[in-house]
């Protein structure tokens, strides 16, 4: 039951909202029929919320959820509300109790399809969103957010699958062939991307971002100085959308990088940044005293103390490192090997760190508290782990690559679940991983809030240095490194040793990386695939 506001007024509904109730329903004004009880609490909570009274509306919408546990409309009511008023974990029970009490209910469905992709249950979203689309198979909205779903769980083949069945009920739809072209561009498919994405242009010549994603997927744009005169001008008419406005600022910059004016293209990226930095809310001083709480946390003895808690399993490999320094390079050599796959870039280790610190003790908060976790807890994360890596890439794999860069925080964790994965530690030159991220528009403007300012990004990278040290001490010959600048200068003998580390025998097809089929999201989508 949910906790109702002191102030929260009881269930007595009065004579004229029964009576509106009835009437309401009567003329048939709800899409879905609900005694006047429920309709008359609903009216009396929404007109709380709708009056700025969130206290009473707190309450209200509580007493809904509570008095009304079989009413699908009454639990997908207070699930918006909670959804909408910073309460998640309530929100869930009354979009998974709507759609359990009205399966039928495609608009249920897609509420629990939203609320599941904004708390990372990238899969269960996927399904709901499938389930609504079984409900109303024309529906070419539901087509496009079931592609967008299959997006965000990395599988770009079924998000064209599902864009292209949208397409079919809308063939002129500009924004669905932008999605298609994203989605081709994920999937190495570059020339149909840069058609669908000049097509979205034709339909909508409004839409200068399109150019920024013509720019990162190598396409030839002719005029390019025009249409950086277009941008330019563009830029008041999409002011108040700070994602757009970041895009063309980025597509200004990349455009003037390609015409060869240095200057002007680092002014242009600059200047893109500098919006982006502006709008989030990065400390380094807190990055710092959260690396030393890892770096405290874990010591040699902590290996040898927790190793015997640990999975023997060898199918996971860790491939980590500052952005830009060659992940995806190095993922897609090792998924070229018959018996590997890769499975992008995973935030499972993150949440399952956050999982740990929510349910720790006040006075021992996770990672001091390391050493005094079960050991049958600790099996249950791994397990947990595997599990999800398994679904990310199906197949019977002997081994599968997770290369979230900044899983190097969690190398201690990793290392105490998975004593026997491979850790590979891709390493660039200082400047050039820098400057390159400078010049990445990435999508997640806070968690890469340190790419977008270069004195906050050089503190970055020395947090990232005594971050790597640390691990190098307490892991001593456990963690294998693979230079950026040898891999492209000796590719053949790099991608053998890299293949050998993960106890694989060698195959020829790893030379073979930019043909891998599988889907690239990150921003070296384009880069990967160049021989």
């Amino acid at each position: 039951m949910l906790s109702q506001s002191a102030n929260s007024q009881p269930l007595n509904l009065s004579r004229k909202e029964r009576r509106l109730a009835k009437k309401n329903a009567q003329k048939g004004q709800l899409k879905i029929a609900v005694s006047a009880d429920v309709e008359a609490a609903m009216v009396k909570a929404e007109a709380a919320e709708k009056s700025a009274n969130l206290q009473l509306a707190t309450g209200l919408f509580a007493q809904l959820f509570n008095s009304f546990p079989k009413v699908a409309l009454a639990q997908f009511r207070a699930a918006q509300f909670f959804e909408a008023n910073g309460r998640p974990d309530i929100a869930y029970l009354g979009f998974k109790n709507a759609v359990t009490l009205a399966p039928e209910q495609a608009e249920y469905w897609l509420a629990l399809g939203i609320h599941l992709i904004r708390a990372r249950q990238k899969e269960a979203a996927v399904i709901a969103y499938e389930r609504a689309s079984a409900l109303r198979p024309d529906d070419a909205k539901i087509l496009c957010d079931l592609a967008h779903a299959h997006m965000v769980n990395d599988d770009p083949k079924s998000a064209i699958l599902a864009i292209d069945a949208a397409l079919a009920q809308r063939p002129k739809h500009a924004l669905s062939h932008f999605k298609r072209g994203a989605y081709l561009a994920a999937a190495g498919r570059f020339e149909e991307s840069h058609s669908a994405f000049f097509k979205a242009l034709e339909l909508n010549p409004g839409k200068l971002s399109i150019y920024y994603h013509l720019s990162r997927s190598g396409a030839e744009i002719e005029a390019a100085e025009t249409v950086v005169e277009k941008l330019e001008k563009g830029l008041p008419a999409v002011a108040a959308d700070a994602e757009e406005t970041s895009l063309y600022l980025f597509a200004i910059a990349k455009l003037k990088e390609k015409l060869g004016d240095d200057d002007d293209a680092f002014a242009a990226y600059q200047q893109a940044n500098d919006y982006i930095f502006n709008r989030i809310d990065y400390r380094l001083e807190d990055l710092s005293k959260r690396y030393d709480v890892y770096r405290e946390a874990y010591d040699a003895q902590v290996f040898e103390q927790m190793a015997p808690a640990g999975s023997d399993t060898k199918v996971p490999v860790f491939i980590i490192g500052m952005p830009r320094s060659g992940t995806t390079l190095v993922e897609q050599i090792i998924a070229s090997h018959s018996q590997a796959s890769g499975a992008g870039e995973l935030d499972k280790i993150s949440l399952l760190t956050q999982n740990l610190k929510a349910t720790s003790q006040r006075d021992c908060v996770f990672p001091k508290n390391i050493t005094s976790l079960e050991p049958g807890g600790l099996a249950k994360l791994g397990q947990e782990y595997l599990s999800f890596l398994h679904r990310k890439a199906p197949g019977d794999w002997q081994r599968i690559t997770d290369k979230m860069p900044t899983n190097f925080i969690y190398l201690g964790l990793i290392k105490v679940l998975f004593p026997h994965a491979a850790i590979i530690h891709c390493k660039r030159d200082v400047l050039d991983t820098c400057i390159s991220c400078f010049t990445t528009n990435f999508a997640h403007w806070e968690a890469m809030g340190f790419a977008f300012n270069l004195e906050v990004l050089g503190g970055f990278y020395r947090e990232y240095e005594r971050m790597m040290d640390h691990w190098y001490d307490v892991l001593p010959g456990r963690i294998f490194d693979v230079t950026y600048e040898d891999l492209i200068e000796n590719q053949e003998a790099v991608s053998r040793n890299i293949i050998a580390h993960i106890q694989l025998d060698w195959e020829d097809e790893c030379l073979n990386f930019h043909e891998t089929s599988r889907g690239v999201q990150t921003a070296s989508l384009w880069q990967v695939r160049q021989p």
